[in-house]
Order: structure tokens, then sequence, then C-alpha cells
């Protein structure tokens, strides 16, 4: 059979909780009355109450040395509280220490029974909630009839009719606890039985269970090292179709420009030959210079075209140096010189004598040699390039500078990319390739530096780039 304190192991501090709180309720109750009532009139009422206080503080302290069971503890907390409850009524009452106040407290005490009566049945068992409930009912009655007092007289039906049916309500109340209870208990030793067979169960899945986990963390392992190569294989694939795809844009590009100074020059040719008797020594001259030109920017294309190819399959590697910045880009300047002269160019550098890079000979020259190139071509007659370079921090920033026709700004940010193939017209007519800054991008990004644009239109172009002062390190 379940006790009533059946599911005190479930609730174990709710109702250790509850019992303090009862304890509490009890000892501030009798030190209440003794503060207000008995301070003034000593007599027995005050001791009882002193008793009972003691009482409960000893419940409290024997409790929690666990020196008795909670059940035990609730017994004669619960006991105390209502034989002092009595007690003093009845002696204050026939005693005359609160006799005008009677009708007051035999209804406070009636309210407060009504939470023992629960506590009892609840926490101790029925049998102790009905010894309670019964006996105070009894008192209640030779107490309304005793006072004389028409308001306990006429309601101590009503009394009696709440107490037997809360009463009657607990006593339901506590059979279908217990009857709960039983029924958990039952559950809970089949459940048992049940648990032992499955224990046996699960030692022999647990067995078969670390075969399947060393099995699966193989295939998890196996599952992403392909996984792995599958990414790195797509990653490839993507690169590669973008690369081909690049690459034919790139020589659809290059064939169309190949194709315009071929075509320039087989003209030119051409119509010399048929017209060469015929032509003036001046006019003569004006188509070889044509046709010069047209060589020129063959030459100049199949020139960067070799450059971009090599370094696009790896055959160019930075060997860097220490390169005297200064000397290189006057060596450059004496390559345009007669070109800049034809258009009445200036070229100027702005540089320390002594700026050292460290860079790839090769690379820093092309670079400059494009750039300046550029310069030159789309700048107005009677006007200048100069080239600035100057030390910040690790890097050695170098400036070109052109007093020129500008760049549209919706072109600066396409100007570097494969995929363009536009080109503006020298001042002077020239035409361009359109790779040359491509290049100078990627030759100035395998020295871990940067190139970026600045202009105004129709105010001239200002490119900046960036070389290591220390020699960079690579893959």
């Amino acid at each position: 059979m379940v006790q009533n304190l059946g599911f005190h192991k479930y609730f174990e501090k709710e109702i250790s909780l509850f019992y303090y709180i009862l304890l509490f309720l009890g000892v501030i109750g009798n030190a209440a009355d003794i503060i207000t009532i008995y301070i003034d009139n000593p007599n027995l009422e005050l001791y009882l109450n002193i008793l009972a206080i003691t009482s409960l503080l000893a419940a409290g302290v024997l409790y929690n040395r666990q020196v008795f069971s909670l059940k035990t503890g609730f017994a004669i907390a619960l006991y105390t509280i209502y034989i002092n409850m009595v007690l003093s009524n009845f002696i204050g009452n026939f005693g005359g220490v609160h006799e005008k106040f009677h009708e007051f407290y035999l209804l406070r005490e009636t309210i407060f029974l009504g939470f023992l009566i629960t506590a009892a049945f609840l926490f101790v068992s029925q049998k102790h909630g009905l010894i309670i409930g019964i006996s105070f009912l009894l008192y209640y009655t030779y107490a309304a009839y005793s006072s004389k007092s028409e308001f306990l007289i006429t309601n101590v039906y009503i009394i009696f009719i709440i107490f037997i049916s809360y009463m009657l309500t607990l006593n339901l109340f506590n059979k279908f606890i217990h009857g709960s209870l039983k029924k958990i208990h039952e559950d809970s030793l089949t459940i048992k039985v049940q648990n032992e067979e499955l224990t046996e169960v699960n030692d022999e899945l647990m067995e078969s269970q670390a075969q399947i986990n060393a099995q699966h963390e193989e295939l998890i392992t196996l599952s992403e090292s392909l996984y792995k190569q599958n990414q790195d294989l797509e990653d490839k694939n993507v690169k590669l179709e973008d690369a081909i795809h690049q690459k034919s844009k790139f020589f659809s590009i290059i064939a169309h420009d190949l194709k315009s100074p071929i075509s320039s020059i087989t003209s030119l040719t051409e119509q010399m030959l048929e017209n060469y008797e015929k032509m003036t020594e001046e006019k003569k001259k004006i188509w070889l210079t044509k046709s010069l030109s047209s060589t020129k920017l063959l030459y100049e294309l199949l020139e960067n075209l070799l450059i971009w190819s090599r370094s696009q399959i790896g055959m160019i590697e930075v060997n860097p140096e220490l390169i005297n910045l200064d000397e290189t880009i006057e060596k450059i300047f004496n390559i345009y010189r007669n070109y800049a002269s034809n258009k009445s160019i200036q070229l100027i550098k702005q540089v320390n004598p002594d700026l050292t890079v460290n860079a790839d000979k090769m690379m820093l020259e092309t670079v400059l040699r494009n750039l300046t190139s550029n310069a030159i071509k789309y700048s107005f007659e009677n006007g200048t390039v100069t080239v600035y370079a100057k030390k910040n921090n690790q890097h050695i920033v170098v400036s070109v500078v052109d007093t020129g026709v500008g760049i549209q700004p919706e072109r600066k940010n396409i100007l570097f990319a494969l995929e363009n193939n536009s080109f503006t017209i020298g001042t002077s007519g020239e035409k361009g390739t359109g790779l040359g800054l491509r290049i100078c991008k990627e030759f100035i990004e395998k020295h871990n530096g940067k190139i970026w644009i600045e202009q105004e239109t129709e105010k001239g172009t200002t490119i900046s780039f960036t070389f290591p002062s220390v020699i960079p390190s690579h893959n």
C-alpha cells in the first residue's frame, strides 16, 4: 500500500519548504497573540503560547537534523497549533481575557483550521485530518451555544456543513492521489522489470553500435575526402571554364586588333605599288609614315601578346633585385623621347637619384614602358608627362601623370579587365591594343603591389602603382 507521503520523494524540496512555512506561521501567530493581548494580561494562556512557540521551533530543528520523518514533523506541528488554538480560545473566553472578541477569535480559528485540516489530510493521514476536523466542529458547537452569541448560533450549521463537505472533498482527493500513486508504483515495478530486460538487449546493441560507429567513422572520413576532392574538382572546373572563356574572348580581341594594322599595311603597300610612279615624294613619305605607324602598333601588340602569354603559362618568374629607379625611368624616357618630341611633349621625372626598388627588372621596365607610352599617346601637344616616385613605409609609390584626354568614369573599373576590348584613340590618332594595362596589373600583383587610377576628364590622368622596397616572398 502506498503511504500518504509516497509522493514526498517527487516533491521533497517543495513539501519541506511548506513544512517550514507552516512552522513559521504558527510561531508568528502565537507571538502576535502574546504581543497584542497577553503581555498586558499574563495568565495561563500566555504560557500556552510560549509552550507552542517552543514546540514549533523544536520541531523545525529536530526535523532539520533528521531526528524524525517529515510525516512526524507535520503531526507535531499540526497538533501543537490546533491544541493551542482551542485551549487559548477556551481559557481566554471563559477567563474573560478576550470575551468581547470571542466571535472574532473563533471565526479566525475556524478559517485557519481549514488550512490545518488540508495539511493533515495531505501530509499526515486521513485519520488525523478527521480527528482535527470533527473535534473542532464539536468544540465550535459547544463554544457557540455556551457563548449565547446569536451570530455564532445562527452560523453553526453553515460552518458544520462547510467543514463536513470540505473534509469529504479532501477525502476523495486524497483517495485519488493515493490511487494514482499506487498505479504509478505498480507501473514503476513493471517498468523496472522491463528495464532489466532492455538492459541486457541494450548491452548487445551497444556492442553492435560500437562496430557500426567504427564503420560510420570510416565512411564519414571517406565521404569527407571524396567531398573535398569533388569540391576541388568543381572549383578547378569553374576556373578552367572561366579561363577558357576569357582566353577565347581574349584571342578574339587579339585577332580583331591584329587584323586592323595588317590590313592597313597591306592596303598602303598595294596602293604604293600601284601608284608609286605617280606619287610625289611628299605623298610617299606620308604613306610610309602611316605604314610605319601601323607596323609599330603591330609590333607593340605582338610584344605585349608574347609577354602576356609567357606570363599565363608560368614561363615568366619573378627574380627581384635591387634596382635604381631613377636610372630605370631615364632609360624608358630615352626610348620614347622621339615619340614625345613629335608631339612637343616634355618628359619630366621627380625621383630621388638614390631611390631603389626591389623588383624584377624586366617586369618593372615593362610596366614603366606601357604607362609612359600610354601617357604620351593620350597627352595633347605641348603637354607634359611626369613620373613621381617616393617611399611610403615598406613600399615605393610611383605615379605617371599626363596632361591628356583623361578617362571617362564609367571606364575606370574595366581598364584592367581581360575582357575589355575597347580603347581610346590617341590625341594624334594613335590606336591602342588594350592589353598593356592588363600586363601592368599582373606584373605589379606578382610583386604584392597594387595599381589604381586617379583622373579628371580633359585634365589628364594619374596612374599610380606600388612596388615593395623589400624583396617579396613567393610560393
